[in-house]
């Protein structure tokens, strides 16, 4: 699947006891040296947060089983280091119970150079529950 330009994936409706699956990968020539990645997770409706390292994403996945009747929301970050522009491909896809594919999967491009950062934002949200 080629990877957009989208920040944003959203998943509805989704089976209880489903695993989301997030990771980031460098996109050649500037190699995974030139960005570091981290991330925050959240359950939107405990408000319990934890965050996720570079060393949990890469080479990944860092993977969350989702629980019914919650909300989550996944902020990804990659901040650059290299002197020219680099590129990463932030990636996330959703996996129910039985192994079949949610949907379909989140790839999305960024690039930048030293100091910049650039984000994305996955919510899911799991069916069930009170």
């Amino acid at each position: 699947m080629p990877c957009e330009k989208k920040t944003l994936k959203m998943w509805a409706r989704i089976v209880a006891g489903s695993k989301l699956e997030v990771w980031v990968e460098p996109v050649e020539p500037g190699g995974p040296e030139n960005f570091v990645a981290s991330a925050t997770w959240e359950n939107v409706f405990s408000g319990t947060a934890e965050s996720w390292t570079d060393g949990e994403l890469r080479p990944g996945p860092k993977t969350k089983t989702l629980q019914a009747g919650q909300g989550y929301i996944a902020r990804v970050r990659v901040d650059f280091r290299g002197n020219e522009t680099d590129k990463a491909n932030i990636r996330a896809k959703v996996t129910k119970p039985d192994g079949s594919a949610h949907g379909d999967p989140f790839c999305c491009e960024v690039s930048g150079k030293v100091n910049e950062r650039r984000r994305a934002t996955i919510t899911a949200a799991v069916s069930g529950g009170g």
